[in-house]
């Protein structure tokens, strides 16, 4: 369904390009592509025409068989609003005044109503972003996995309703219509949008680019809508046809979208989709309760945004320190998303290997800066995982003197007072801090740091906890069965704090199940301990299982170690306190003869 709209009824809304465009786009799909082409130009184009067509004609032509696709040029409005714009296309009888728009959220109702398995909306339009406001939610566009054929199948048997835009919802151009913002689509003497021009370049094969080959060429012959996207964002942020508009190009998805993918397939090539790779426990895509370093970066999902932000504030500070409750994640992020992102910015600063405090915090940190440095390195990065640490002083029942625990906290105090050195001296420091241990940091050696050097890590937003689940999983080729499991486990870890390494624990054992099956079916099977708030009784019933294969003496044994692994701090008389995690050296628990 090919519309473009370039002779509007009030002439000072005429236009250059959109009905070429169309055109162009209809040749296109129809020549290179299969598709069966309807084309509406002009004043066809007009307010009732449009609804007419997507609320009663196009529900009685299509059937769930035929993939669709659904192209709009011409002008679009948004009201002016920060918060939820309403965005509006511009029928070629309208523009006199707001009744005569087209809200785009009446198109997204049509749009809803239509018996079709896949469906694909473009709109290249100014303000065309606030369609985000009807759609379900945005997506992350991140570089897809590589397309095994396994998943291609699924996409196929999926719905996938999915919608690009050519520009950004308040990307806006100086006309007005009735009290609502129109930008003004100028050509550039160019004879299509610069919108078109790319997504021709990419139907014709240029926005295959995933995977990449160690020859260097990139394409498996498919293009996907996320591949098309990440082509077109990639060429209108870097083109300059029209540096006065600047566009960006957003991805969306609606309500009846599952876990497909549009598929366009690149003309005159071969399929080259490779099997997915065999499954093992070593091919695990979660960690369970193990923190993701920087091996594993490709696994770690979800934390772009933080691992930016986090990046950004390295650069311009000599010290950074992640502070966050326990299991949010602090440790992962560094290891998993810092170190790679850096890597990748500064090829020319030299990392050091990430270091614990334990229990000797100086001989630890010398060690560390003993290593050679490179004669040309840029800044020196400095990372010290789990600051808390430094503050774990065992009380007397553990068999420390009262002596003891004062050269700790000497010890404590001059590892501090060497980190601000160190960054006053040209070194990047980088820290993991939990959030209670916050007021001893101010009070030490680098409480002068601080308030620049704090870098607050917040709980991972819905969206966030999708990425975290699902990317991982479709780099192995593996799905979720039933797909609303994902928001079950999402719901549930969203009113539990701390809970992502209980997430990505039960994550791992839904995946040993998938293997212990045996039947290459490669789903990972939704059980009971995966809905709302049973992630947590996972755990336990696993920790109860092992605990109930002990004898009676193992038991014992079991449950006086687990006891160490706590202790509370605060309180009086056994009552109140916090309980907080005690790392346990293994020295403890090596017993003589």
């Amino acid at each position: 369904m090919i519309i473009g709209i370039a002779d509007y009824a009030l002439p000072r809304l005429r236009l250059a390009t959109p009905v070429r465009d169309a055109e162009a786009l209809a040749a296109m799909l129809a020549d290179h592509h299969g598709y069966e082409i309807r084309l509406i130009r002009d004043r066809e184009a007009s307010r009732a025409a449009l609804v007419q067509l997507f609320e009663v004609e196009l529900p009685a032509l299509l059937d769930d068989t035929r993939p669709v696709v659904v192209y709009f040029a011409g002008h679009g409005t948004a009201t002016d609003s920060l918060d939820e714009p309403r965005g509006y296309l511009v029928p070629a009888d309208g523009g006199g005044d707001a009744a005569s728009l087209w809200p785009m959220a009446d198109l997204a109702r049509a749009l809803d109503r239509l018996p079709s398995r896949h469906l694909l909306l473009l709109l290249d339009c100014c303000f065309a972003g606030a369609f985000r406001w009807s759609a379900s939610r945005d997506v992350a566009a991140e570089s897809p996995p590589t397309l095994y054929r396994e998943r291609y199948e699924r996409f196929l048997e999926t719905p996938a309703w999915q919608v690009i835009t050519s520009t950004a919802h308040d990307e806006q151009a100086p006309d007005v219509v009735g009290g609502l913002a129109v930008g003004k689509r100028d050509a550039g003497g160019h004879t299509h949008s610069p919108f078109l021009q790319a997504l021709l370049r990419g139907l014709a094969g240029a926005a295959d680019l995933f995977p990449r080959h160690a020859d260097g060429s990139t394409g498996d012959g498919v293009v996907t809508a996320t591949e098309l996207y990440l082509y077109l964002r990639h060429q209108l942020e870097t083109t300059d046809a029209a540096p006065d508009h600047p566009q960006t190009p957003g991805l969306w998805i609606l309500p009846r979208h599952r876990k497909g993918e549009y598929i366009f397939y690149v003309p005159a090539a071969v399929l080259a989709l490779p099997d997915a790779p065999t499954l093992s426990l070593k091919t695990s895509p979660y960690r369970g309760f193990l923190i993701y370093k920087e091996r594993h970066a490709a696994l770690f999902r979800g934390r772009r945004a933080a691992t930016e932000a986090l990046r950004r504030h390295v650069e311009h500070q000599p010290i950074a320190i992640v502070v966050g409750s326990s299991g949010t994640g602090k440790s992962s992020l560094v290891r998993a998303g810092l170190i790679p992102a850096l890597r990748q910015a500064h090829p020319d600063w030299h990392i050091l290997r990430p270091i614990r405090p334990g229990t000797a915090p100086l001989a630890t940190l010398e060690a560390a800066l003993a290593a050679p440095t490179p004669a040309a390195a840029g800044a020196t990065v400095l990372i010290v995982d789990q600051l808390e640490e430094l503050f774990a002083v065992p009380e007397a029942s553990d068999g420390w003197s009262d002596s003891r625990s004062f050269e700790r906290a000497t010890e404590r105090r001059r590892f501090l007072a060497r980190l601000s050195a160190l960054a006053c001296a040209g070194f990047r420091v980088v820290g993991t801090l939990r959030a209670d241990l916050e007021p001893a940091i101010e009070a030490s050696p680098l409480g002068d740091h601080w308030e620049r050097a704090r870098f607050a890590l917040a709980d991972m937003t819905q969206d966030e906890l999708r990425e975290a689940i699902e990317l991982p999983a479709a780099q192995r080729g593996l799905t979720f069965e039933p797909p609303a499991m994902v928001d079950r486990m999402i719901n549930s870890v969203m009113t539990m704090p701390g809970a992502l390494p209980l997430l990505s624990f039960t994550l791992h054992t839904l995946y040993v199940d998938c293997l212990r099956r045996a039947t290459q079916d490669r789903k990972l099977i939704e059980q009971p301990e995966t809905g709302a708030g049973g992630i947590a009784r996972a755990l336990r019933e696993h920790a109860d299982r092992i605990y109930a294969g002990f004898d009676d003496a193992t038991r014992g044994t079991m449950r006086r170690v687990l006891l160490r692994m706590v202790r509370v701090q605060g309180g009086r008389g056994g009552r109140g306190g916090t309980i907080a995690r005690r790392r346990v050296p293994l020295a403890e628990l090596e017993a003589g003869e």
